[in-house]
């Protein structure tokens, strides 16, 4: 018997992947490992977290409201946010004070004023006294640190710089 002819042809060789191809392959491999991390992430959740991530954001978001309300209102209730724009507080005092020194200065743009101590009247508690320091120009631009001391009563203030 007789062979049958051998094919002549060569061997079909395997084809390289493409550009695209390959960045196809490396897209699909690169969105599989973070799946897979996901998963692992998601495993290391405790029982509770995993159940409120499963919640629709509806039922979530009063519960935020109400923890966002509480906070404000155990701000208010503790007195605030410092400054106090509330009548007779240390702020209007200290703000009355500062711009009485200022109207003493020679150059009051220049002017740094430190309050160091307050102190609040005992029988009347819209009274205060302020001690500190400005540092200005005097009249011949050099800068000088002055202690100055300042009185607020009946909402006029009392400024003297020594």
């Amino acid at each position: 018997m007789e062979e049958a002819p051998k094919d002549k042809r060569p061997a079909a060789r395997p084809s390289k992947p493409t550009k695209q191809q390959l960045a196809e392959q490396a897209a699909l491999e690169e969105f599989q490992a973070a799946e897979a991390r996901d998963r692992e992430r998601e495993a290391k959740k405790s029982p509770f977290w995993r159940a409120v991530g499963e919640l629709p954001f509806w039922t979530i978001w009063p519960f935020g409201f109400v923890a966002l309300f509480l906070i404000v209102l155990v701000i208010n209730l503790a007195g605030g946010f410092e400054p106090s724009d509330r009548p007779g507080g240390s702020y209007e005092a200290k703000r009355s004070c500062e711009a009485s020194v200022r109207s003493q200065l020679r150059a009051p743009s220049t002017a740094s004023i430190k309050t160091l101590e307050t102190f609040q009247g005992n029988v009347n508690k819209e009274n205060w006294k302020f001690i500190g320091e400005v540092t200005a120009e005097n009249a011949f631009g050099a800068m000088i640190t002055s202690r100055w001391t300042c009185t607020f009563e009946n909402g006029a203030s009392i400024a003297s710089i020594d």
